[in-house]
């Protein structure tokens, strides 16, 4: 009943447990102890709740009798999510059945986002736990299309990788790809409605052999996707992160300086580095940047192009970025 409440909005604490107590009591004084021909008549049901509420023993030091309370009082006073679930822990005792009360309150109160990634990523079994949560997820539809949400358990993230022949860039084992923005949670107008776990898809660029993300997007898309933590996260899985923010679906502001990331990216590759080159959806703007990476590497307009729409569907659609991609390098 609590947690029913924390859902649907209530930012009171307090009220949240009062409102909880009031429901209970209500229906204990009508029906009593429901779910078994042995259960006390509401005479019975309702001291029992009494007795709960007052317990004499209410010491905060998480026993098993006393786990609901120790909770509670984790929770109600806490600032943040991992405030509470250290406090429920520091109890002692029944510190599995106090910290789960508690972590579940401070879940649904603070979000998924509340949760600091480095918990995440130290979750023992974390896959299991995560899969199970994205097969929950699956069960949504989405509200764009009515198409169920794609998570990283059902559509692991995957790179596509462009043929380099005619290039020195694979000599050294370098490759480079196209993928979408890791982690994000966003209902795209192309890509589709994805709420995806940056974790499990850092794991699944490593897993591709790719040890650099160049990244197109703005921080406001990040903030939008519900990746701000990206900077930190990719690092911890031993990806480097290198952003170049370019508006979308325009050309970048400054064509100096794109220009030496593309030569910077030319180099790296050539020198064996496995890269991938993303955006929100994957398209535009990352189309745009594996054309001139093609182009700085030697290869003709129309043979870039056509690369990197044999690599990826969709990708460099839009005539402005292809005219970019045909007349490389930039002036200016």
């Amino acid at each position: 009943l609590i947690a029913r409440r924390l859902l649907d909005g209530v930012q009171d604490r307090a009220e949240a447990l009062a409102g909880a107590r009031r429901a209970v009591r209500s229906v204990l004084a009508e029906v009593g102890l429901p779910g078994s021909r042995e259960c006390e008549p509401p005479s019975a049901a309702v001291p029992a709740l009494d007795a709960f509420e007052g317990w004499p023993d209410r010491r905060g030091e998480g026993r098993v009798v006393d786990s609901f309370w120790s909770a509670w009082d984790a929770f109600a006073a806490a600032p943040d999510y991992p405030t509470t679930v250290i406090s429920a822990v520091r109890y002692g005792n029944d510190t599995d059945t106090t910290a789960a009360i508690a972590g579940g309150l401070a879940g649904i109160y603070w979000g998924i986002d509340g949760i600091p990634s480095t918990w995440h990523r130290g979750l023992r079994d974390r896959h299991i736990p995560q899969a199970l949560a994205d097969r929950l997820v699956e069960t949504d539809d989405s509200e764009w299309d009515g198409t169920p949400w794609r998570t990283s358990w059902s559509r692991p993230l995957e790179v596509d990788f462009i043929d380099l022949s005619g290039t020195d860039l694979g000599a050294s084992g370098g490759a480079v790809g196209m993928t979408f923005l890791p982690g994000k949670r966003y209902l795209g107008y192309y890509s589709g409605p994805h709420w995806r776990d940056l974790d499990s898809d850092a794991t699944s660029l490593r897993q591709q052999g790719i040890d650099l993300l160049v990244l197109l997007v703005e921080d406001k898309e990040l903030r939008r996707c519900q990746v701000t933590e990206i900077g930190t996260v990719l690092p911890a899985h031993g990806l480097d992160l290198l952003r170049f923010p370019i508006v979308d679906p325009e050309l970048p502001d400054d064509g100096t300086a794109y220009r030496r990331l593309v030569a910077d990216l030319v180099e790296r590759t050539r020198s064996g580095a496995r890269v991938a080159i993303a955006c929100r959806g994957g398209l535009d703007r990352t189309g745009m940047t594996a054309g001139c990476l093609l182009r700085e590497a030697g290869l003709p307009a129309a043979v870039a192009i056509e690369r990197v729409h044999s690599a990826r569907d969709h990708t460099l659609s839009l005539p402005h970025q292809m005219r970019y991609v045909a007349d490389w390098p930039p002036r200016g």
